[in-house]
């Protein structure tokens, strides 16, 4: 089932995203509580990493017609940490 945006941060926020989105009236009052959610997502330490350098890799194995895989690696050039997501 899809979220609409602004249930990604666990609140409902008024006005849709749609009319946000669209410059509608209630895009300043959304904002601000993105912005808030946002730092308390910080301030809890929630994110996954607030750093920059990454490299990723990606490729596809097709087994057969009905079966692939498809195989990705993150790795962080900072400190040198990776990540492969089955």
């Amino acid at each position: 089932m899809a979220r609409r945006a602004d249930q990604w941060f666990g609140f409902a926020a008024a006005g849709s995203a749609v009319s946000a989105a669209r410059g509608g009236p209630h895009r300043a009052i959304l904002r601000a509580i993105l912005w808030l959610a946002l730092r308390e997502r910080l301030a809890r330490g929630e994110l996954l990493s607030l750093m920059r350098d990454y490299l990723a890799l990606g490729g596809r194995l097709e087994w057969s017609a009905l079966w692939s895989q498809d195989l990705t690696l993150f790795g962080n050039l900072q400190d040198g940490s990776l990540l492969a997501p089955l």
